[in-house]
C-alpha cells in the first residue's frame, strides 16, 4: 500500500510550486478531508462548478456538486440521506480515506441542479490519500464524461437501427418483391392460356404483396429518418373527417383482397392540431395490422373521439387477439419476434415501432388491450393542444 506523504518544506518556493501545479491541473482535482470536506480545488474545478475556491473550503462535496438528493430531502447535509449511502463518490473517497487504497477511474453517476435545470453527470473519479503535515487527506480526481456517454449511447442507437433496417431489406422486402416477381413471371409464362377470372387471383396477390413492399418502404424510411435525423413535428390544423378518409383510401386495397369492411365511426365536423404525415403513418400501420390478423369478411373500426384535452384515436378488430405474454413489451423497439396472420401475412414489428415514436413524438400515449380469439383495440392520444 503506497500512500503518498507531503511533509513540511524548507521553502515556501517548494510549497508555491507544488500549490501551482496543482491549481493548473488540466483535470478536476478536489483535496478533501476524512469527512469529505473541500480543503481545496484546483482552477478547473472551480470553473466546472462554477464557484470560488473561498467559498468552497469547508463546504461538502455533494453540497458543492448541488447533488439533488440534498435538494429533494430538505436541503439536508450531504450523507444525510438514504441515497447517499449508494453515492459512489462519497464511497470511494471514503474507502480510499480509511483504507490507503487508490481507486482508478470509478464509474460514477450523479444527478446534480443546476441553474434550475436536473441533470445527469456521467464521471470518472479517480482517489489517492495523501498525507499533508501529518494529516490525512484525500485528492479525487473527476472527469466528466456525460458528453462520451452520450455519444456512446448515441452510436450504441445508430448501430441497433443499421442491423435493424439490414434485417428488414433481407427478409422481408426481399419476401415481399419475391412474390411480386414469382406472380409476374407465372402471368407472363401462362398469359396467352389464362383468361380473364384466372388471371385476377395473380394480380391481386402481385398487387398485395406490392403494397406491403411500399409500406415497408415507408416504414423504413420514416424510421432510419427519424433516428438518424431527429425529424421534426411540424404541426397543421386537419379535419378529421377527411384525414380519416385519406388513410381508409390508403388502406383500402389490403382490405379488398382480404375482404374486410374498414368503418369510420368519428364526428365529421372534428378537427384536430398535429402532424398530418406522422399519424397517418400511425394510423395506416394499425388499420393493416388490423387486417392482418382479421378474418375474411370481418370489419375493422376506426374511431376519433375528445376525452380529457385529447383527440383518443382507436383501431378495433374481431381478430385472433395477443398472447398475455407478448402485451408487456408490445411497443418495444427491441422486440423483433413477430405472429403470422390469418392467412400467413409476416411482418416485421417495424410498424409498431414507430406508432409508438410518433405518438410519444405529439406527448401522446400508445396502448393496447386484446384478449387471444377476440380480438384487439389499438388507442392512441394526441393532446389538443400542442407546442411545436
Amino acid at each position: 500500500m503506497k500512500i503518498s506523504t507531503v511533509e513540511n518544506r524548507n521553502t515556501a518556493a517548494d510549497y508555491n510550486e507544488l500549490l501551482a501545479v496543482f491549481d493548473n491541473t488540466d483535470t478536476v482535482l478536489i483535496l478533501v478531508d476524512g469527512a469529505g470536506r473541500i480543503v481545496r480545488l484546483n482552477k478547473v474545478a472551480c470553473e466546472m462548478l462554477n464557484i470560488k475556491n473561498r467559498d468552497a473550503v469547508g463546504a461538502l462535496a455533494g453540497d458543492i456538486l448541488k447533488c439533488i438528493n440534498a435538494r429533494n430531502n430538505g436541503d439536508v447535509v450531504c450523507g444525510e440521506t438514504e441515497n447517499c449511502k449508494c453515492c459512489s463518490l462519497r464511497n470511494t473517497f471514503t474507502y480510499t480515506f480509511l483504507t490507503g487504497h487508490a481507486h482508478r477511474k470509478e464509474e460514477c453517476s450523479l444527478i446534480v441542479y443546476n441553474n434550475g435545470i436536473q441533470t445527469k453527470l456521467d464521471l470518472l473519479i479517480s482517489s489517492n490519500q495523501i498525507v499533508i503535515n501529518h494529516n490525512i487527506y484525500v485528492l479525487l480526481t473527476i472527469e466528466n464524461v456525460t458528453h462520451l456517454k452520450e455519444q456512446e449511447r448515441m452510436l450504441q442507437r445508430l448501430i441497433e437501427t443499421r442491423d435493424r433496417l439490414f434485417s428488414v431489406i433481407a427478409h422481408d422486402l426481399r419476401n415481399n418483391i419475391g412474390v411480386v416477381q414469382n406472380f409476374t413471371e407465372l402471368m407472363m409464362v401462362a398469359f396467352e392460356n389464362l383468361g380473364k377470372d384466372e388471371l385476377y387471383p395473380y394480380i391481386t396477390h402481385a398487387n398485395c404483396s406490392a403494397n406491403s413492399a411500399h409500406l415497408l418502404l415507408e416504414n423504413l424510411f420514416e424510421w432510419t429518418s427519424l433516428q438518424w435525423h431527429n425529424s421534426q413535428v411540424k404541426i397543421e390544423e386537419v379535419n378529421i373527417d377527411c384525414f380519416i378518409g385519406e388513410v381508409i383510401t390508403m388502406s383500402q386495397p389490403a382490405a379488398t383482397y382480404k375482404e374486410v369492411k374498414l368503418v369510420s365511426c368519428q364526428q365529421p365536423t372534428m378537427k384536430g392540431c398535429f402532424d398530418a404525415n406522422m399519424i397517418k403513418t400511425v394510423l395506416r400501420n394499425l388499420i393493416c395490422n388490423a387486417i392482418k390478423f382479421s378474418n375474411r369478411g370481418a370489419n375493422v373500426f376506426i374511431n376519433v373521439k375528445e376525452r380529457d384535452s385529447a383527440l383518443l384515436f382507436s383501431v378495433r378488430d374481431n381478430g385472433i387477439g395477443i398472447a398475455d405474454d407478448r402485451l408487456k413489451n408490445f411497443f418495444s423497439a427491441k422486440t423483433t419476434h413477430t405472429t403470422v396472420g390469418t392467412e400467413s401475412e409476416k411482418g416485421t414489428g417495424l410498424g409498431l415501432t414507430i406508432c409508438k415514436e410518433f405518438v410519444e413524438r405529439h406527448g401522446g400515449k400508445i396502448w393496447v388491450e386484446s384478449e387471444q380469439g377476440k380480438g384487439s383495440r389499438f388507442y392512441f392520444t394526441i393532446p389538443i393542444k400542442i407546442e411545436n
